[in-house]
């Protein structure tokens, strides 16, 4: 038996535990307020992210509603910062804004 690179075996770890998703999520939780205008971070938080798909809560409809006027710029900025295409779509969900550190 040939021995595996380390790299190897990181990236099948990554993938077998979702590991990598959840790094993906802790970036965009960083970025959030950092690569985005305030005018868009003011509107809603991200609670979920997976299989190219950013849930953002809202507090009211009608800040789900301009939030969803900036989904493309949300990507753009997002994936930049990131450094790859890993956000493909934004979900807007109605609900409770949570907030970091409360």
């Amino acid at each position: 038996m040939e021995p595996e690179r380390i790299g190897t075996i990181i990236e099948r770890l990554f993938e077998q535990d979702g590991l990598g998703e959840r790094l993906t999520a802790g970036y965009i939780w960083k970025y959030w307020d950092s690569v985005l205008q305030e005018e868009i971070t003011s509107l809603g938080r991200p609670v979920k992210y997976g299989r190219g798909r950013l849930e953002v809560e809202v507090d009211t409809p009608s800040a789900g509603h301009q939030l969803a006027f900036f989904n493309n710029e949300i990507c753009e900025k997002l994936n930049e910062a990131l450094g790859e295409d890993l956000i493909q779509t934004v979900h807007v969900k109605v609900g409770k804004k949570k907030l970091k550190g409360c």
